[in-house]
């Protein structure tokens, strides 16, 4: 069992609650938490048990420390013991805990310096990718230590408890105990007449943030009413939240407008907000009402003389979320807006309905009280400022449009580069649902000729090919794309492969699933996408085998059991990788595969551990070898494959790959200098015949859209019966298709 131990003050106890329930949602009982403030005790301190004998002797038993971090733990010194405790056993016995800070609503330079000194490794407890991290370093720990099937329940539980951790984490963080008294804040506020005053006012508090809202919401009660309803204070959060509330009831027909103002430096609150659950939340809810026909507007407000094309990441991030969406979009600077008095520069207005809410600098906005469902009487706010806001919404248009709007006046233009940034990045979404390439072909199934569906699947490319310069012979990297491939996406492609099949109304039951890399590797392809295609997969009955590659260096037992399991019982999973030739130097110094043939024996060994068929691609017509030495190789690299899975008892298939000219390449380099010349149709021929006694081969006889034309052929009279014998080969297994070929022009290749 891995055991957590959590380092906390009392008051931050939310935060421990919330990581002990994320945890043990996805881990179950293969995990144990502990920490002193935990109401029952199972997980924290037993009645009449001595405190600091708990703590000691749970600290030596842990595997992992977290120490979580924040404004009230920073001074507390029972976090720095706790952790120098686990330090020094580490130091002074054989125990290798591992410590953690975890940081909620401070930065890495407050750390204190004792465990700066020691250079952990620090997490943010509020972000999504942070937390990914800490479930790895469990993960890693137990996958040899429990069930696959286990493990596959893991993998599908962490989404939701993610979402779950971080929503409890952000509504705690936003409804902190404030640093003000009660005295304090009574006596500031109340001279104040109105809300405008109040506003202004608050902005000049310090730490504003660690106001308690419910606190504010009662002194503010008896200020007087305006844009609807009777003003209060929300935490940031809860604003978006009770407004998407709203936007749900909202119909066909139905008017929401809205103001984001954008400021020059957003690490005050955009980096905050635009990051949070509860405002991506907001957006996805706006969008959802934008399709479904309701009128949404967001206008921007930029400070004078702010140049959009200095926008900070995040916020560019934020403005291409809504590329591809039916909301109106409107730019505007300071100068060129001036709001009524008691209206501030954020607002909303619902219909006729303005729940004004008014955002200071600093983080805390303030919202009207308004009912669930929008009432249908305009607000006293509106009637008395309509023109205001008809002329403040008109003239809106798409986003692209906007960007692109030359009316220096009111809409700030991006520049060309900026605008083709953005365009690239649309481009790229909508290339990232659609598949790189699709083909239909014959394939053989013990036995049977069946139809085999290959989908090359448009990712960020290959790992070894960024970082090693990759293969020779290889251009995948023309199907790749620059911006992160989100699952949903991915699922696209796959439903639009599919379609395209079930157009033609043709049976397939087979599904190769390319994907320019390694399907097994984390960095490239997530669990979560491999969870949700390979039981998209399992639904289609007809589907009898899926085809899977990888490199060598990233097959993993645990991976392919999971995958294994996601399938249906009679269904064969077979994993393929490039072998191309068996000949160590033409592998590893003329192809630069960066494979030894070791590493390439124990993938096999693991698909026998995993019940997984193999195939092994292999070229014919690698550089540097005459034809008739291109053809004993691929000859010999055959046998060698099956020697070697025979040695394991692995089912296996051999995919000969006839070499064609990739753009970008070294052999492409070699091609034009005439110094490489393709195979020819007729030499494949003769591999097949000496091969074919091995068990199921197969010839791949796509270029993937990858060779300009520049593909193996036979001559003019004989190329196209050659490439339709090889097909029918591939589903038949028939040597003898070859036999009634006769080309008086092809006797000597």
């Amino acid at each position: 069992m891995f055991k957590v131990f959590i380092s906390h003050t009392h008051s931050d106890r939310p935060l421990a609650d919330a990581l002990r329930s994320f945890l043990e949602e996805i881990f179950t009982e293969h995990i144990h938490v502990y920490y002193s403030s935990a109401k029952d005790v199972e997980a924290g301190i037993q009645p009449g048990a001595e405190w600091l004998q708990w703590i000691h002797q749970n600290l030596k038993e842990c595997n992992l420390c977290l120490v979580l971090l924040s404004q009230r733990s920073l001074l507390k010194p029972w976090l720095i013991w706790e952790s120098g405790a686990v330090l020094g056993m580490n130091l002074t016995t054989s125990s290798s805990i591992r410590i953690v800070p975890i940081l909620f609503g401070i930065n890495a330079n407050q750390i204190p310096s004792p465990l700066q000194a020691c250079r952990l490794q620090v997490m943010n407890g509020s972000c999504e990718e942070e937390l990914n991290k800490l479930y790895t370093i469990i993960f890693d720990d137990i996958k040899n230590k429990v069930s696959s099937s286990y493990l596959n329940e893991v993998v599908v539980k962490k989404p939701q408890a993610s979402q779950t951790y971080l929503s409890s984490i952000e509504a705690h963080l936003s409804s902190e105990n404030p640093k003000f008294s009660i005295s304090e804040l009574i006596q500031f506020l109340e001279p104040l007449p109105d809300l405008s005053r109040l506003i202004k006012c608050l902005e000049t508090l310090p730490n504003l943030r660690d106001i308690n809202p419910h606190l504010l919401s009662q002194l503010l009660k008896n200020l007087a009413e305006v844009g609807g309803g009777q003003y209060y204070i929300l935490g940031v959060a809860n604003v978006y939240r009770h407004d998407s509330e709203v936007i749900k009831y909202l119909q066909a027909g139905d008017t929401y407008r809205t103001t984001h103002p954008f400021i020059a430096n957003p690490e005050a609150m955009d980096q905050r907000i635009l990051n949070g659950i509860a405002f991506r939340n907001y957006i996805k809810t706006q969008i959802e009402a934008a399709n479904r026909g309701v009128k949404v507007t967001r206008i921007y407000i930029v400070p004078d003389h702010y140049n959009l094309d200095d926008l900070q990441d995040i916020q560019r991030k934020h403005l291409e979320s809504l590329l591809d969406s039916q909301i109106r979009i409107k730019l505007i600077s300071e100068q060129n807006i001036d709001p009524p008095d008691g209206i501030s520069y954020d607002f909303v207005l619902i219909n006729s309905y303005c729940i004004g809410t008014g955002v200071p600098r600093r983080g805390v906005m303030f919202g009207s009280k308004y009912q669930i469902h929008p009432p249908s009487q305009p607000s006293t706010q509106y009637l008395a400022h309509e023109k205001f806001f008809n002329e403040l919404y008109s003239q809106s248009v798409s986003l692209e449009q906007c960007l692109k709007s030359k009316n220096n006046t009111m809409i700030l233009p991006l520049s060309n580069n900026k605008i083709k940034d953005i365009k690239n990045y649309q481009e790229q979404r909508e290339l990232a649902q659609t598949p790189a390439f699709v083909a239909q072909t014959n394939a053989n199934i013990n036995g049977r000729k069946v139809q085999r569906l290959m989908i090359v699947l448009r990712t960020n490319g290959c790992s070894y090919d960024k970082e090693k310069k990759g293969c020779t012979m290889c251009d995948f990297r023309k199907h790749a794309i620059d911006i992160p491939v989100e699952t949903t996406w991915m699922m696209s492609q796959v439903e639009s492969a599919l379609a395209k099949v079930q157009s033609t109304k043709e049976q397939i039951e087979q599904i190769d699933l390319l994907t320019l890399g390694s399907f097994l590797y984390d960095g490239e392809i997530s669990p979560e996408f491999r969870h949700r295609i390979m039981k998209r997969i399992s639904q289609i009955p007809e589907v009898k085998k899926v085809v899977i590659e990888s490199r060598a260096t990233y097959v993993n037992l645990e991976r392919l059991v999971f995958i294994k399991q996601c399938l249906r019982k009679d269904q064969i999973l077979e994993l393929g990788i490039g072998v191309e030739t068996s000949n160590e130097y033409l592998r590893q110094e003329i192809l630069r595969k960066g494979m030894p043939w070791s590493t390439l024996e124990k993938a096999i060994e693991i698909c026998k551990n995993a019940d997984v068929h193999f195939q092994a691609y292999l070229l014919i017509g690698t550089q540097k070898l005459s034809e008739i030495k291109a053809i004993e190789d691929a000859v010999r690299s055959a046998e060698d494959v099956a020697d070697l899975c025979l040695k394991y008892s692995v089912p296996f298939k051999i995919a000969f790959e006839p070499v064609f000219i990739t753009k970008g390449t070294l052999l492409e380099e070699l091609y034009t200098k005439k110094e490489y010349k393709l195979i020819n149709l007729w030499s494949v021929v003769e591999v097949l015949r000496r091969t074919h006694h091995l068990g199921t081969i197969f010839v791949g006889m796509s270029d993937e859209g990858l060779s300009d034309g520049r593909i193996p052929e036979g001559c003019t009279l004989c190329t196209q019966q050659l490439r339709d014998a090889i097909e029918e080969f591939n589903g038949s297994q028939d040597i003898k298709i070859f036999d009634s070929i006769i080309c008086n022009q092809c006797t000597r290749w």
